[in-house]
């Protein structure tokens, strides 16, 4: 919202010892309107963030392994300055 973006989402991805850096499996956007608010967004995006588990989850127990995306696919939503500020 304070960047004026007009799509948000989640993504899914292998760990590493960043946070949200590891590679990129899945994501899932969904549009920003202009009435959202942050608990709006927020409210939304876990009901992206939940499908989407369960979708890679339900692929991984079918023996598929997910494939990273291309780093192009998403961008961690909060960036490492800010994450770096927070610790």
């Amino acid at each position: 919202l304070f960047e004026a973006d007009e799509r948000y989402g989640s993504t899914c991805h292998y760990m590493d010892e960043g946070i949200d850096s590891g590679p990129i499996v899945d994501v899932r956007y969904f549009a920003i309107h202009p009435a959202d608010d942050v608990a709006s967004v927020l409210e939304r995006t876990y009901d992206y963030m939940l499908c989407q588990f369960y979708d890679v989850v339900q692929r991984v127990a079918e023996g598929v392994r997910p494939e990273p995306l291309p780093v192009s696919w998403g961008r961690a939503a909060t960036r490492k300055r800010d994450m770096d500020q927070l610790r």
